[in-house]
């Protein structure tokens, strides 16, 4: 993503690529069309992460050993 804004001169965008203001950056179709499925490719990825997040945390809580370890302090 941040290779095709770099390729039209835009400096690294802070704000979301397709709210308000994320809408007037100047791009050619092609382009924003890649990063939406970039985007799209991104969100897919974090939600299975997530999932993936709840299983190893559902299994530590059903291990006593896991249990002992998060009762030590950080």
């Amino acid at each position: 993503m941040k290779a095709i804004l770099h390729a039209y001169l835009i400096p690294d965008y802070k704000g979301y690529l397709f709210g308000k203001r994320g809408q007037h950056l100047r791009l050619p179709p092609e382009e924003r069309a890649m990063l939406r499925r970039l985007i799209a490719e991104l969100e897919r990825v974090t939600k299975q992460l997530s999932e993936i997040d709840k299983v190893v945390a559902q299994q530590a809580l059903d291990d006593p050993r896991a249990l002992k370890l998060m009762t030590i302090p950080a």
